[in-house]
């Protein structure tokens, strides 16, 4: 839900592809409260691949399968 909000900020499609994945990933990762740099990273490198997940296979069981299986 967040993603297509923070795309529509912008007109070209690379940006705003990249507003809406950038801007809910860190966002993401802040909720989280990670004071380790790596784990901050982590979290928005997981947070970004399930986005693109979703957006490629526009279903939500792929992207619940890779979350369920990257929890630690």
């Amino acid at each position: 839900m967040v993603l297509p909000a923070a795309g529509s900020w912008l007109r070209a499609v690379r940006p705003a592809f990249t507003t809406g994945l950038v801007v809910p990933s860190l966002v993401f990762a802040v909720l989280r409260a990670a004071g380790d740099p790596w784990l901050f990273a982590c979290y928005v490198l997981l947070s970004a691949c399930t986005a693109v997940m979703g957006l490629i296979t526009r279903d939500l069981e792929a992207v619940m399968a890779f979350h369920v299986a990257n929890t630690w």
